[in-house]
């Protein structure tokens, strides 16, 4: 009986599933492409200091001070630390600033080709400024008090996140940024109507597609909220009656 019990528990618990790590836990890891010479906007912050991470033959400077690895990283005493970043190696190295959940604040633009990549999953943003391909992952979870996505095609998703929009760029998607599904869209426009806005900031959504096309029923009680919230002035084209979408041409004056 003892053999077979230990048999029985073996064979449990080499099936036994272990639960997905949480996305905060991981590492906020960004990779540098070979020969990566310091250009674009590239800014963090913490929510507490860091343990720095290098690999390769990157490097690492913020503010005339040079990081190896294992360094700490002050959390900065203003919004971010702007970081300059050179990769002169023939091989892509990377840098990892702690876990993803220490990530507050993270504006990448200016960047033409993807040469810094990163998965944003499980990063705990109150600001997120992303004008380069390469950096992808999904938004949710977030206390965002600014959304600007510039260009970066369907490399995000879209989960749930509460909005405190103080900064005067508002929510732009922007270029040919755009969520894959209607049901990301609803919960966007949810969110941002639901959420405190500090001004009449922009709320622009310039690219989309009939097939991503949030119903304008189910949606249309938001949208009036935020018309009153927000400087809403753009949608797709595609979103209206007139592109086969299910917004109606006066969308703007809808008032519940």
């Amino acid at each position: 009986m003892s053999g077979l019990g230990l048999g029985l528990g073996l064979g449990l618990g080499a099936h036994r599933k272990v639960g997905a790590k949480d996305p905060g836990e991981l590492p906020a890891t960004f990779t540098i492409a070979a020969g990566f010479v310091n250009t674009g906007t590239k800014r963090i912050n913490f929510s507490e200091p860091v343990t720095v991470t290098i690999t390769g033959d990157v490097t690492l400077s913020i503010s005339g001070t040079e990081y190896k690895s294992g360094d700490t990283i002050p959390k900065a005493t203003g919004q971010y630390h702007t970081l300059i970043i050179d990769n002169p190696g023939a091989d892509a190295g990377t840098i990892t600033f702690g876990k993803r959940k220490q990530i507050t604040f993270l504006n990448f633009a200016s960047l033409v080709l993807p040469v810094i990549t990163a998965d944003i999953t499980g990063m705990d943003l109150i600001h997120l400024t992303i004008q380069v391909p390469g950096i992808t992952g999904d938004i949710n979870g977030m206390d965002l008090t600014r959304l600007y996505l510039n260009n970066i095609g369907s490399s995000m998703t879209y989960g749930t996140n509460s909005f405190n929009i103080t900064d005067t760029y508002g929510i732009h998607l922007i270029g040919d940024t755009m969520f894959s599904t209607a049901a990301e869209y609803v919960r966007l426009i949810h969110d941002a109507a639901n959420g405190t806005w500090s001004g009449a900031y922009p709320f622009i959504i310039t690219a989309g597609t009939n097939d991503n096309c949030p119903d304008w029923d189910d949606v249309k009680a938001d949208v009036a909220m935020l018309l009153e919230r927000a400087a809403w002035t753009i949608i797709p084209s595609a979103w209206l009656t007139t592109g086969g979408g299910s917004w109606p041409v006066t969308w703007k004056e809808y008032t519940g």
